[in-house]
């Protein structure tokens, strides 16, 4: 792999770890001049690293006397580290290379330092027992370990081993274009079906310009799990239905395939984020023959700074036959396609993320028709969001039911059902399904 490449890596990693961008943001951000070709093996070096983050410092860090304080430093370090040990890289390239970085990249009183630490590392590649903590172990900050031990008994190592790995490329086929099965097949001959998710389709990964019928919505990618979402709801022709945090449109897509005739609005908080919900809705135009979408930029849990004209509507009786709430959470069911998130969360986050979870359910609600079905979902593991969040609102809000979906996978819960993330299946998912009486 080329120089060039390995500096963006580290210009990613150090970006992270200084706390001035997330991993996406900062791949965006150092990928823009990097060759297409060689933009892949940065991705991966960067992920891998966030993976294994508390063993790869770990590794290193043994052999130093004090850790650099030098964001630069650390991410050449990791990214060694990195190659050594999960990428497959021989030693005297990850050392040589590592080295060579130390100079470009305006470091050269870090050579000596570099190549010593990484000669070690390569003699030394499983950790000594003094440095095998919780965190090193599994990967995660010891208070994520302790949570999702407490809260999942019988999972959690299932849970953690599965958020270490590379997840798994899905795609979502659009069943109106049944014949789009077949060019996939040809193109993709691994292409396996989900046992219980009848659009899913795992394929190994590539570019969606390589997927036979994505660009006229045919396919898109999107988590097995993420899939059932618009199955739940299950939208009817001609109701009107609320996709209430819908970037970036990948749910709202699969509820406009399903019900092409229900009038379905997609809201979210940024303008900025319904670019992306505008740019899957265009692509999926051509191949859903339906009443459009409309895109609308609202704050769901403030209730008035709503669009003077939703709120006219509102007052006139027009409220939804279905709402999708796929609330704003700690992410912690897709760690392993974000997996900076372990350090960029914190334990208190959790308790103020579901404080803002509780106040968009709150006014998202008071939007449902009368027998209206409401469909809570979140993609994490921690019950604060989940099971919790459910039990509190139903308990002030008599008007409303739960129903426990079953999927024919997944634990179901009190309310609802958690879906887990699986090594070879999908990502970790909530769902549960609120029905508001007819008679209120």
């Amino acid at each position: 792999m080329s120089l060039a490449s390995r500096k963006a890596a580290v210009r990613v990693l150090a970006d992270v770890l200084a706390g001035t961008s997330t991993l996406d943001e900062a791949l965006d951000k150092r990928l823009k001049d990097l060759p297409a070709e060689h933009q892949p093996w940065v991705r991966s070096a960067c992920y891998e690293t966030f993976r294994h983050l508390p063993s790869v410092k770990a590794h290193w860090q043994q052999h130093v006397k004090k850790t650099p304080s030098d964001p630069v430093a650390q991410a050449i370090l990791n990214l060694g580290t990195t190659q050594i040990l999960h990428l497959k890289t021989p030693a005297y390239a990850a050392v040589d290379e590592s080295v060579k970085l130390t100079r470009v990249m305006k470091k050269p009183h870090l050579s000596g330092l570099v190549n010593s630490v990484l000669r070690k590392v390569a003699k030394t590649p499983q950790l000594p027992k003094a440095r095998l903590t919780p965190e090193t172990q599994w990967d995660h900050p010891l208070w994520w370990v302790e949570k999702i031990r407490q809260q999942w008994p019988d999972h959690w190592q299932d849970i953690l081993l599965a958020n270490n790995r590379k997840a798994p490329f899905w795609l979502r086929h659009n069943t109106h274009h049944p014949q789009a099965l077949d060019a996939l097949r040809q193109a993709c001959p691994e292409a396996e079906q989900h046992p219980q998710v009848p659009t899913a389709w795992r394929i190994e990964p590539r570019p969606v310009s390589a997927i036979p019928g994505f660009a006229a919505g045919h396919f898109s990618v999107q988590d097995a799990h993420a899939q059932w979402a618009a199955f739940l709801l299950d939208p009817r022709p001609g109701e009107r239905v609320l996709d209430a945090c819908a970037a970036p449109g990948g749910k709202t897509g699969h509820l406009w395939e399903r019900a092409p005739a229900a009038e379905i609005v997609a809201a979210d908080v940024q303008a900025s984020r319904l670019q992306r919900v505008q740019e899957n809705l265009q692509r999926l135009q051509q191949a859903v023959a339906g009443q459009p979408v409309q895109v609308l930029e609202a704050n769901l849990a403030t209730p008035g700074s709503w669009p003077a004209s939703w709120q006219a509507a509102l007052a006139a009786g027009g409220r939804f036959d279905r709402i999708l709430l796929d609330v704003p959470c700690s992410a912690s069911g897709v760690v392993r396609r974000h997996p900076d998130i372990k350090y960029l969360r914190q334990p208190e986050d959790i308790q103020r993320i579901s404080r803002q979870q509780t106040d968009i359910l709150e006014a998202t609600a008071g939007l449902l028709k009368p027998g209206g079905h409401l469909l809570y979902a979140t993609c994490s593991v921690f019950d604060e969001e989940n099971e919790q969040q459910v039990e509190r609102f139903l308990s002030r809000h008599p008007e409303f039911e739960a129903r426990t979906p079953s999927l024919g996978q997944g634990l179901p819960q009190t309310h609802g059902v958690q879906l887990l993330p699986q090594i070879d299946g999908g990502d970790g998912f909530y769902y549960a399904v609120l029905k508001k009486r007819a008679d209120d």
